[in-house]
């Protein structure tokens, strides 16, 4: 009697531990979606531009973001530039994610970088930093 008591709080417990701490994992939120491609651009005044292309998909997918990513220049559309449906997930120390929420068609991610560009004896470096 007392093996199959402690057999059940075992399996309670373990029912109302391990959820709590997977909610702490961005991953767990959509599974990571398909890029078709990633660009950076860099213009003359050095504002450093990312864009990723992604594939449609039936289920929220999790896009992981480039380090020093600007959370306030977001943008999620469709390919005709309508704006899409999106959470933005853990910005605290330079990382991030974002997740899209289900659409039928292919998503465009654009956003700022900042911090990246590093200039010494007259030489610019790019340092992206990407999970």
């Amino acid at each position: 009697m007392m093996n199959k008591l402690f057999l059940i709080l075992v399996v309670f417990a373990a029912i109302t531990i391990i959820p709590v701490s997977y909610a702490q994992n961005a991953s767990f939120l959509g599974e990571p979606a398909y890029q078709k491609s990633i660009e950076i651009t860099v213009d003359e005044l050095e504002n450093i531009q990312a864009k990723h292309s992604i594939a449609s998909s039936n289920n929220p997918v999790t896009v992981k973001l480039f380090e020093d990513a600007i959370p306030d220049t977001l943008s999620v559309t469709n390919e005709d530039g309508e704006k899409l449906e999106f959470a933005i997930i853990g910005f605290g120390n330079n990382e991030g994610a974002i997740t899209i929420l289900s659409t039928n068609e292919n998503a465009v991610i654009e956003y700022d970088l900042e911090n990246i560009i590093w200039q010494s004896d007259n030489i610019l470096t790019l340092n992206i930093g990407y999970p």
